[in-house]
């Protein structure tokens, strides 16, 4: 009954932008896996392809670090950040996949369960609890992910003369 209550408020505005920034940023991170899927299987530029995917993960790690550093995260919590690069990664190198699931691999190696985990600890509240540093995911995403993900993918266009697929 108390859980109930506790969405019996006035907060449901915020709690729709929420879902709204995170509808935006998984799609960000499923767009970023699918150039980066294009990049290795269809373009055939692994390293500009790699670069794309550290883009995405290198920022998170440096992140969790950072979380860690500060008490806000533990190290348990690791597999917030590992555990899809890591399990996308091993399914493309380790297992002989047709192409539409090696795609689908590679997209993977590019998402992180971390904006549905804030999002679920912040949704009864209403806001995100000041101990998940989702501020901190936030400025990372912005400041260091989108504009070298954005460059690369860029380039890669430029170079081809092509939108990425």
């Amino acid at each position: 009954g108390n859980w109930w209550h506790s969405l019996n408020d006035d907060k449901w505005p915020v709690r729709g932008k929420m879902l709204v920034v995170l509808g935006l940023g998984v799609s960000d991170m499923v767009s970023d896996g699918i150039v980066f899927a294009d990049l290795v299987l269809v373009k055939n530029w692994p390293i500009l392809g790699g670069c794309l995917a550290g883009a995405a993960i290198v920022p998170q790690v440096i992140t969790f670090l950072f979380l860690c550093s500060s008490g806000m995260r533990k190290a348990r919590d690791v597999w917030q950040v590992a555990l899809f690069p890591v399990v996308g990664l091993l399914l493309f190198w380790c297992l002989d996949l047709p192409l539409r699931m090696q795609q689908v691999a590679l997209v993977l190696t590019c998402v992180s369960p971390i904006p549905v985990l804030n999002f679920c600890a912040a949704f009864a509240a209403g806001k995100p609890p000041n101990t998940s540093g989702a501020l901190w995911w936030e400025i990372s995403e912005g400041m260091i992910e989108a504009p070298f993900s954005a460059i690369i993918t860029l380039y890669s266009s430029l170079l081809t003369g092509t939108n990425p697929s």
